[in-house]
């Protein structure tokens, strides 16, 4: 595990991670300190378990309602709204495959400003709306978020100070790809 200075980002603001020995394995927030109580805090097994049960909630919490709000923005030109799912990857942050109705988002999103989940999520519309990268999909995105290359620049900044969670190898990760 690779956490930079126990420390994590979520919705892009820096959160401390804290280790505390106890006999129940639990995670308590406090503001910006994440506490993980565990049995032995070297044992670095339990502490990934913890920290992706965390981060898989917090996903389930955040992800989706970003998800509904822009789709709410954008339902008028996507016929049919896409089934949202959420994965863990190692080498892209969201895909989409408009024929099965589905977008996908890597949970690890949530670590980043949601002004770059909510570009990621548009970027898929578009992806949606031109049968999935072509080379429509720039001048689409260009009309429906028209600050996209800023976002985009603060999502890449964002990328490069990501710790390497579950073996991601975050800067070699892919815009979007097609299921």
């Amino acid at each position: 595990m690779n956490i930079k200075d126990d420390q994590l980002y979520i919705l892009g603001e820096p959160v401390r991670i804290n280790r505390v020995v106890d006999k129940v394995s639990a995670v308590i927030v406090d503001g910006k300190d994440v506490w993980f109580h565990m049995c032995d805090i070297e044992n670095e097994e339990e502490f990934v378990m913890l920290l992706r049960s965390w981060l898989n909630k917090l996903s389930l919490e955040i992800l989706p309602p970003i998800f509904d709000e822009v789709y709410e923005e954008y339902k008028m030109w996507i016929k049919k709204k896409p089934k949202l799912k959420l994965f863990w990857d190692n080498t892209l942050w969201s895909r989409c495959n408009s024929t099965r109705g589905r977008l996908y988002l890597s949970k690890e999103l949530i670590m980043f400003p949601e002004e770059c989940i909510k570009m990621r999520v548009i970027y898929e519309f578009c992806n949606y709306l031109t049968d999935n990268h072509n080379d429509k999909v720039y001048s689409v995105l260009e009309h429906f978020c028209p600050e996209w290359e800023r976002i985009y620049s603060v999502f890449l900044e964002y990328e490069e100070k990501l710790p390497v969670v579950f073996g991601n190898s975050k800067g070699n990760k892919q815009m979007s790809s097609d299921e």
